[in-house]
């Protein structure tokens, strides 16, 4: 008994002991975190179906906040989450079924509108998904912004509002004074950013009084400062690919396309209109525009400083190939066609008129224009700083035509129908056919300064079938561009001896055999036509007559 009790005194000093023992120990750890020794308050923070986390963190019922690292999470909406994670991270949702999630330094993310979905990777961007969850502005929208290396507060953003966009940029940066911008709104629209730095790619606007995009899609890929639209109407694109300081953009109406390959300083725009196409491949500061109409093309491949543009029309394509600094225009009408290849400083118009061509190959400075009427057309084929002038308005079936020939030819047809103007293997020579015609034939074959114009039906070619106004005086008949010289400054037999003067008379002998071979030519071709002008002016005269007689013959029936 004595024993029992001993035990029980025993036990109770132990717990006495325990008890002080306990007290030192929680003393301790509350002194401790007064020092500082426990981690930081706020440092991370969870809260579930609205239980628990503080100012940092905040749910609502079947929603969940989880933030790590200095950030801030809120899962304001019903049934979502939002997750933030590095210092200065930020994510907050609102509406029902909506994701955030910021990852990095200063990173936001804010999902709003239903079932919308923001997520921000890296340092110093923002994601950001926009809807009421009201009828107009549902949501369903997604934003993903991933950035490489961005060192600025608010140097990226990505945005997609309305309902059904999609606004990504994959890897680009901006500055705070030049930022990276990809946003979507309106209607079921996309933008996307891949690399490059300071880019604006945008699809839809922001602008409420502007109208609504309907499945328009806005995309660049690489490249630096970039501005990329689609903005208004339905399934438009503009494209971006490669190259610096271009703008590639469609604003309104149906299915139009405007895109850039490549190349700098470049502005491809299409305005209004349905199926226009607008492009440059390969080629700085050009300016290719398809403004209204229906199904235009403007293209330009390989050549810098062009400005190519169509203004209203359908189904009309202006086209430069190979070269620079060339105007190529075409002014309303149907199926007409303005092009040039390899050739710089042209200046080359279809003006209104349908199925017109206005062409240049192989020439530079040249000023070619189709216009009016039906089928008219004018072209250069190999040569420089020449005028030609096709149709006119009412003129039908005119042609315009030189084929190796530089220097200040001029050539023209029209007004007036079936017509036509040709200058070949000369220089500074002046045709004019029809004005009005019909059925003229004017033209200059190996001849220069000479001018040669017929206005009533017939042929005129060189001195021969040209009207009485027309005539003038004609140099050699072989072309300075084409004669061999016999004279030279320096006498090949005093340089070279007697095998010099061997030289020197075989290449006059040369010289002398052709140029009376191209004399024999130029007699040929003037005297067959001068037949044929003949022929035809007879037949024309005849017809004339015919219809005069029976014309006086059916008066007479009258009276």
């Amino acid at each position: 008994m004595n024993s029992h009790r001993k035990t029980t005194g025993t036990n109770s000093h132990r717990k006495i002991t325990g008890t002080i023992a306990a007290g030192a120990v929680t003393g301790g750890l509350v002194a401790g975190a007064g020092l500082g020794l426990a981690p930081a308050a706020n440092a991370t923070c969870v809260s579930i179906f609205g239980i628990g986390g503080g100012a940092d963190c905040s749910s609502t019922l079947l929603s969940a906040a989880f933030a790590v690292g200095d950030a801030t999470a809120h899962a304001d909406g019903l049934i979502g989450a939002a997750i933030a994670v590095g210092s200065g991270a930020s994510a907050t949702t609102s509406n029902a079924f909506t994701l955030a999630t910021a990852l990095g330094q200063n990173a936001a993310a804010t999902a709003g509108g239903l079932f919308g979905a923001a997520t921000q990777v890296g340092d110093n961007g923002s994601a950001t998904t926009d809807g009421s969850g009201v009828l107009g502005n549902l949501g369903f929208n997604f934003a993903l912004n991933i950035t490489s290396g961005a060192t600025e507060p608010g140097s990226s953003s990505v945005l997609a509002a309305g309902i059904a966009n999609v606004a990504t940029n994959w890897f680009g940066d901006g500055t705070a004074a030049n930022p990276l911008t990809v946003f979507a709104t309106g209607l079921i629209n996309f933008a996307t950013s891949v690399g490059g730095n300071g880019n604006t790619v945008e699809s839809g606007s922001l602008d409420p009084s502007a109208p609504t995009s309907v499945f328009d899609i806005a995309t660049n890929l690489f490249g630096n400062n970039n501005i990329v639209t689609a903005q208004g109407g339905l399934a438009n694109w503009a494209t971006n690919i490669g190259g610096n300081g271009n703008t590639a953009a469609t604003n309104g109406s149906l299915s139009n396309t405007a895109t850039n390959l490549f190349g700098n300083n470049n502005t491809v725009r299409t305005t209004n209109g349905y199926l226009n196409w607008a492009r440059n491949v390969l080629g700085d500061s050009n300016t290719i525009t398809a403004d209204g109409g229906y199904g235009n093309w403007v293209r330009n491949f390989l050549g810098g400083g062009n400005n190519i543009s169509i203004q209203a029309g359908n189904g009309n394509a202006a086209r430069n190939v190979f070269g620079s600094d060339n105007v190529l225009e075409i002014n309303a009408g149907f199926g007409n066609e303005a092009r040039s290849f390899f050739g710089d400083g042209n200046h080359i118009t279809a003006n209104a008129g349908n199925a017109d061509l206005a062409s240049n190959f192989l020439g530079s400075d040249n000023n070619i224009t189709s216009q009016g009427g039906y089928w008219n057309g004018a072209r250069n084929i190999v040569g420089n700083g020449n005028e030609l002038t096709s149709g006119g308005l009412g003129s039908n079936l005119n042609l315009a035509l030189n084929v190796i020939g530089d220097g200040n030819n001029k050539v023209s047809t029209g007004p007036g129908n079936l017509n036509i103007g040709f200058n070949t293997f000369g220089a500074n020579n002046t045709v004019n056919a029809g004005n009005p015609g019909p059925l003229t034939l004017a033209g200059a074959v190996f001849q220069n300064g000479q001018t040669v114009t017929r206005t009533n039906p017939g042929i005129a070619i060189n001195n021969f079938g040209g009207s009485a106004a027309a005539m003038s005086s004609q140099s050699a008949v072989v072309p300075t561009s084409l004669a061999v010289s016999n004279k030279s400054t320096t006498d090949p037999s005093k340089t070279l001896g007697t095998g010099g003067k061997k030289v020197s008379t075989a290449g006059t002998g040369i010289s002398k055999k052709l140029n009376n071979a191209a004399e024999g030519i130029s007699k040929k071709l003037n005297k067959a036509a001068e037949g044929i002008s003949k022929k035809l002016n007879k037949a024309a005269e005849g017809i004339s007559k015919k219809k005069l007689s029976k014309a006086g013959a059916g008066s007479d029936d009258k009276g």
